[in-house]
């Protein structure tokens, strides 16, 4: 039997701009909640940017300097090149830019 479940694949960079947006709008201990449901649950999967990955982000950012790019969203991209992902759950047009597909797709100004 096939697994169709999905998977996320997400960084901790991601998780701390997550935890951050989620404190101001719900409070500390709901965003607490939040993130560690995310960190825990069965549907992500944290990446975490040990020093070669920090690295390469920050090259990164240096090889896509035109575009403006986070360094959380700059994560996410690094992380796509280099599990073969192209599509990118977000709304920032910034990750098109970047050569990831948006998911959902955003209607064209």
């Amino acid at each position: 039997m096939r697994d169709t479940s999905l998977r996320f694949h997400t960084t901790n960079a991601i998780l701390w701009e997550f935890f951050t947006l989620a404190r101001a709008r719900l409070g500390y201990e709901r965003a607490i909640a939040a993130t560690d449901a995310v960190r825990r649950g069965n549907s992500f999967t944290v990446h975490y940017l040990d020093r070669e990955r920090d690295a390469a982000v920050w090259a990164l950012l240096g090889e896509l300097r035109a575009f403006p790019l986070s360094y959380a969203d700059a994560s996410l991209v690094f992380l796509g090149r280099e599990l073969g992902i192209r599509e990118v759950f977000g709304f920032d047009r910034d990750f098109a830019l970047a050569g990831m597909d948006l998911v959902p797709r955003l209607p064209r100004r």
